[in-house]
């Protein structure tokens, strides 16, 4: 359902959110999916310390590395 910024009475529809904020970025459907390529990524680069997190725009799970 689009949704109106009160801002901007322009309607905001949920695909161009994905479009702008996911594009880019791989999704994994469920948390056990992006918790396993947490670890296949952590075997493979073992210098990067690899974690997921919840996407509010697709509500799908995404790959982020932590310094």
């Amino acid at each position: 359902m689009p949704r109106r910024n009160p801002k901007n009475p322009k309607i905001i529809r949920f695909t161009e959110n994905i479009n702008k904020s996911c594009k880019n970025k791989k999704r994994f459907e469920t948390e056990t999916l992006a918790k396993r390529e947490v670890k296949l990524q952590s075997l493979l680069h073992p210098e990067n310390n690899y974690d997921f997190y919840k996407c509010n725009y697709c509500l799908g799970f995404h790959l982020t590395t932590k310094k």
